[in-house]
């Protein structure tokens, strides 16, 4: 992760690739025209860091089942930070740690309190629980069987279309 991070800094700052390379217009793609970075999944801004700093930081974010994941890239300062986690947490673990440690490696004077953040994150994640065991118990049909595994074999694609789940 930080070998792709070192390339895509040096994208961002030196506009270096061929000129059909996605990276050769990377400070045009992560700039304020638009608010995403898509081609990379980055976002252009952090909405609570380090509120004494006026600094550019391309952030991107993931998690699946046993994993979370964070990338904060600073172009200005050729520095990136990754964090790699690998079990699933109440609630943005790489996020708050990879921010704690960016707000620590710039100098903030006021840091956020990432404690109390990831406190309130994992009681409003905790509180969404009886809810939704209230509405399976409701869908809930008594008496039916589940079906045998092979009746779930098929291709299984998300609402547009550009992602979908082979089943073999």
């Amino acid at each position: 992760m930080l070998k792709w991070c070192r390339v895509l800094i040096k994208a961002y700052t030196e506009q270096t690739g061929s000129a059909d390379s996605p990276l050769k217009q990377l400070s045009r793609i992560m700039s304020d025209i638009t608010p995403f970075a898509k081609p990379f999944g980055f976002v252009k801004s952090m909405p609570i860091l380090g509120k004494d700093k006026d600094l550019k930081i391309c952030y991107h974010q993931g998690s699946m089942a046993g994993y979370t994941t964070s990338v904060f890239l600073m172009p200005s300062t050729k520095s990136a930070i990754v964090v790699l986690t690998n079990a699933l947490s109440l609630k943005n673990a790489a996020d708050w740690v990879g921010q704690a440690l960016l707000e620590a490696l710039l100098d903030v004077k006021a840091p956020n309190d990432y404690v109390k953040y990831a406190k309130e994150s994992a009681s409003a994640h905790l509180a969404k629980f009886p809810a939704m065991r209230k509405s399976l118990e409701a869908q809930n049909i008594l008496g039916t069987e589940p079906k045998q595994v092979d009746a779930y074999e098929g291709i299984y694609y998300d609402a547009i279309g550009n992602f979908y789940i082979d089943i073999v």
